[in-house]
């Protein structure tokens, strides 16, 4: 992972996928090969990516590594998190959080299913954690069936 790359990534997905400055990038040099391989470029405001997928997958890298503590605590942290990130996201047809979600997933960190169940059950309200499952799905590499069948047919009494 290009840390440098993931960090850029990071606050222009912050700043809705505008440019970051130069100033804030702390070295220039390892933006080379990115600015080289067209996947940034450089304008008057700062680095800008060129295309918002690779924005998206560059900044979800930079959260798993910044963030996997939180994510992979439980399910309730995880998807409290996840959607204070989708009340941030500006960018259209790319959701981070639904991103973020699918990697923890595809790498085995979580169960994307077992953790929505544990934040319904925690108290998180379910069209949050929905919305959130929604965004990530088509990202899924698998599926637990006897994960996916609680979720969607649990008991939810007494929560919100």
């Amino acid at each position: 992972m290009n840390t440098a790359l993931s960090q850029v990534a990071w606050k222009s997905w912050v700043a809705g996928g505008s440019a970051v400055p130069p100033d804030e990038v702390t070295e220039r040099s390892e933006l080379l090969l990115a600015l080289e391989a067209g996947t940034l470029i450089e304008e008057a405001a700062g680095f800008r990516f060129l295309d918002t997928e690779a924005l998206v997958h560059e900044a979800t890298a930079f959260a798993i590594e910044n963030e996997a503590g939180i994510l992979t605590s439980s399910g309730e942290a995880c998807f409290r998190r996840l959607n204070e990130l989708w009340t941030q996201d500006k960018l259209e047809d790319h959701s981070l959080p639904g991103q973020l979600l699918a990697a923890l997933h595809n790498v085995g960190n979580i169960d994307a299913y077992v953790f929505a169940r544990q934040a319904v059950e925690a108290g998180v309200r379910p069209y949050e954690v929905v919305r959130i499952l929604e965004e990530a799905v088509e990202f899924f590499a698998h599926a637990d069936s006897t994960s996916m069948m609680q979720f969607f047919s649990g008991d939810y009494c007494g929560t919100q």
